[in-house]
């Protein structure tokens, strides 16, 4: 089952071809016209190198949850289960969670124009996509996915909700 559609799928393409151009501008222009500098002082773009460090491994902990269960697009195999461990244990989107961390730092750290448009582009694709990702989950898993999502935040930790767990 696909539930993105076209748009959507042009979309997440159009922002990938964005960050791929943005990304050889930055890379490869020998002096980076002054218009695009952000003023991001230098402790600031060295906590984007530590955040960075440290959202890698928590994409590859996503990402080996997930298993064979992950895909560019939205959809789900005919086998799919609702995963709910590791990093899905507390969080039911921490790919999107470690995508938005992620593509942070690479702004604090190039303290780049073109790489902060590119994250506000993920930023919108991710708040489009959650929606359309729940209603599919919804559809598929029913009173599962609901369960899951009452004891679960969308992109952090629902402490809240935890606390209400102990009493």
């Amino acid at each position: 089952m696909q539930a993105e559609g076209k748009a959507g799928a042009v979309l997440l393409i159009g922002q990938g071809i964005y960050l791929i151009v943005a990304l050889l501008l930055y890379l490869f222009l020998s002096s980076i016209p002054s218009w695009l500098v952000l003023p991001v002082a230098d402790w600031l773009r060295w906590i984007g190198v530590a955040l960075g460090v440290l959202a890698l491994p928590f994409l590859a902990w996503v990402h080996y949850a997930l298993d064979k269960y992950w895909d560019v697009s939205l959809s789900l195999r005919k086998d799919h289960v609702l995963v709910t461990s590791g990093p899905y244990r507390r969080i039911r989107h921490p790919m999107y969670t470690v995508h938005i961390v992620y593509f942070l730092t690479w702004v604090l750290v190039s303290a780049n124009l073109l790489l902060l448009i590119n994250y506000l582009l993920t930023i919108v694709l991710i708040a489009l996509r959650i929606p359309t990702e729940e209603r599919m989950l919804l559809e598929r898993f029913g009173d599962e996915y609901r369960a899951y999502m009452k004891r679960t935040g969308r992109l952090l930790p629902n402490f809240h909700k935890e606390k209400g767990e102990h009493k």
